[in-house]
């Protein structure tokens, strides 16, 4: 059995800065938190076992599937995007967003070290999805923790840029960790959880290629 299938530890931090309020969030069930008047929501705060890593101390690592079959095949897809879109996840400070998190991800080798994978899909309806795992089973992050998570992304969608190929790499990233999405038409300038590719940046006319502050202060909320 590997170490990742084991099962979930519940942990929750609560910062006196930020605050839960329980209801509805538009097209997803779950909880909100606000960050400086930002109404973020959540998978009713559950999240990935064990955490994020500590940045400096405890590292946790991503896996990217190689195969010879084509719809797997993320070898010349996505690689470079997906090492850009972990590092924008991991060096948020100094520099944009400015927002110092605990998260630290390395690739490994080894798959059964990864808390997260990537794996290629071809499914000309969706750019990618990720799965929420507790053993080998999926579950309903807004239901539960889980102890590992599987990221899809899609090779064959030509629309879209090498920035937003980035872009949607760390999207998914962020549903690995615990975020899910930002259906308001607020957060189109201000979050990589904005579930479409018309997610910009604060200028409003340059793709989002990584996360925002709201998007790093929800990570500290729930891992602190």
């Amino acid at each position: 059995m590997r170490l990742k299938k084991l099962g979930c530890v519940a942990l929750t931090v609560f910062l006196l800065s930020q605050t839960w309020i329980t209801g509805s969030c538009i097209g997803v069930t779950g909880e909100t938190c606000t960050h400086n008047g930002v109404t973020y929501c959540t998978y009713n705060h559950h999240i990935l076992s064990g955490g994020v890593g500590q940045y400096g101390s405890f590292r946790r690592y991503y896996w990217i599937k190689n195969s010879t079959t084509n719809d797997q095949d993320m070898s010349n897809f996505f690689r470079s995007n997906i090492t850009e879109a972990v590092n924008k996840w991991v060096n948020t400070s100094p520099g944009y967003p400015n927002v110092t998190t605990s998260i630290s991800f390395r690739e490994t080798s080894t798959q059964k070290d990864a808390m997260v994978e990537f794996h290629g899909f071809n499914n000309p309806m969706s750019d990618g999805r990720t799965e929420h795992r507790k053993y080998d089973n999926i579950v309903s992050p807004s239901s539960e923790n889980w102890g590992w998570a599987i990221i899809y992304l899609n090779p064959y969608n030509s629309s879209l840029t090498e920035r937003g190929q980035t872009g949607l790499a760390a999207h998914e990233f962020g549903h690995a960790m615990g975020l899910t999405h930002q259906y308001s038409s607020s957060m189109q300038n201000k979050s990589i959880m904005y579930p479409y590719a018309s997610r910009k940046m604060e200028d409003g006319t340059t793709e989002r290629n990584g996360p925002a502050s709201v998007d790093c202060q929800t990570i500290n909320h729930l891992y602190g």
